[in-house]
């Protein structure tokens, strides 16, 4: 017997694990599960926009996370910077 996460189109189902099924296990939130659709998509649907919308969910994530934490703003740009390995100029984009 198949369930509801069998069936759907073939850029969710491609994958290993449609999202959905990662996004229940994980217990994501909205915007999280967002994430997670977008990226897992845009290679063979939306493209560039799927990612500008995975990314308009990430900036969701990180306004809350700001807005909703103790921690003083100098420090969260500090890791956010020392994250990085790397610069935008230099990310290949062929």
């Amino acid at each position: 017997m198949s369930n509801a996460t069998d069936h759907g189109p073939s850029y969710y189902r491609d994958g290993g694990i449609q999202p959905i099924k990662y996004i229940q296990e994980n217990k994501l939130n909205f915007c999280e599960g967002n994430v997670i659709k977008y990226i897992t998509r845009w290679r063979t649907k939306g493209g560039i926009s799927d990612l500008r919308k995975a990314k308009h969910y990430i900036d969701l994530l990180i306004e809350y996370e700001i807005a909703n934490t103790d921690e003083p703003l100098d420090e969260i740009y500090d890791s956010v910077e020392d994250e990085s390995p790397f610069s935008f100029h230099e990310i290949s984009v062929n």
